[in-house]
Order: C-alpha cells, then structure tokens, then sequence
C-alpha cells in the first residue's frame, strides 16, 4: 500500500474477496468498486489499480484457502458418523458446525449429500468387484 493510498478501499477488499471466493461477485465487479474510492491527484492511477489489483486477488486466494480448508475439516467431521450410520439430523448438526461460516450453507448441504452418495458406493463396491467375478457376496 502506498503511504497516499486511501485506506477504505484495502480495508474493504478482504470482504470483496469473500464475496468473489463464493461466486456471488465477479472479480471485475468488485475491482471496479475498490477503485471508485477517492484518490489523491499526486497517485498514478495505474499503480493503485496495481496495488488494488493485488489486494484483492491476495485476499481472494486466502478467501479460497479457508474455504476449501472449511470444506476438508466438514468432510472429516462427518467421516466417522458416516461410518457409524449416525441419523441425517446428527450429520448435518456436525457438518454445519464445521463448515460454517466459511461455506454457504447450500454448499454445506451439497457436500454432505456428495459425501453421503460417496460413501454408499463405496460401501457397494466390494460386493460389486465379487459379483464380477462370480462369488456370492
């Protein structure tokens, strides 16, 4: 940041950055919003949208970071009550509690049923791999 360079719009680029990381703002949109901020007239405007440009795509890959790293610890939350038959209600208690506030909780909802559906075709598959080759299960 350059010592000129007002403060609000690198204060606000981390939040632009959750927003772009979820998909619920465009990386040009929120570019665009950070450079509106009034600036003073000794900056050249190719070096703040240089310094903008990198704080906001800084904040947006560690906005991906704890995103996917919210996703892992959501689907090794829920890895052993998938192993224990633990009840739909007592899965998703454990995968919101992982996942948020990180993820959205329709992308919680779709991890867990992703997780579910790998689970059973892996709980089908040895019997699958046997029935190939003509052994009763």
């Amino acid at each position: 940041m350059h010592r000129l360079d007002p403060i609000a719009p690198h204060k606000a680029a981390p939040f632009l950055a959750r927003l772009v990381a979820c998909g619920l703002l465009g990386r040009a949109e929120a570019l665009a919003a950070l450079l509106q901020a009034k600036a003073p007239a000794e900056l050249l405007p190719c070096g703040r949208k240089a310094r903008l440009t990198h704080a906001l795509d800084d904040a947006t890959a560690a906005a991906h970071r704890h995103r996917n790293e919210a996703a892992r610890a959501t689907r090794h939350a829920i890895a052993p009550l998938l192993e224990r038959k633990a009840p739909q209600a007592v899965l998703r208690a454990t995968a919101m509690q992982a996942g948020r506030p990180a993820l959205r909780v329709g992308e919680i909802e779709e991890l867990l049923a992703n997780s579910i559906a790998l689970h059973l075709r892996q709980l089908r598959q040895p019997a699958q791999r046997l029935a190939a080759h003509g052994i009763a299960a």
